[in-house]
């Protein structure tokens, strides 16, 4: 198989089959990875916990997948559906 496609990484950002087998690599963090791929929404605590429990918000500013953070912290990813924001995933820590 081969990649055609990587965005919205760079090949300069990709870690060697040496640096791998050296244990002398870097990690992208998945909060990283969502502020590159996704609009920001960022959430207070009460949103945070509705959140938790899987409830709705208020719509998002984009009808794209936007990435909700919490403190820094990837909460969930949000698709608005109707007059709410629906979350898709929910990450727990």
């Amino acid at each position: 198989m081969r990649r055609t496609h990587v965005e919205p990484f760079e090949v300069e950002q990709a870690n060697t089959v040496a640096n791998l087998k050296e244990g002398s690599f870097g990690v992208t963090s998945v909060e990283d990875v969502a502020k590159l791929r996704f609009p920001i929404r960022v959430i207070d605590s009460n949103e945070n916990i509705e959140l938790s429990f899987g409830r709705t918000l208020s719509p998002n500013h984009s009808d794209d997948i936007t990435a909700a953070l919490f403190d820094g912290q990837l909460v969930s990813l949000l698709k608005n559906r109707g007059d709410k924001a629906h979350p898709i995933a929910v990450f727990l820590s």
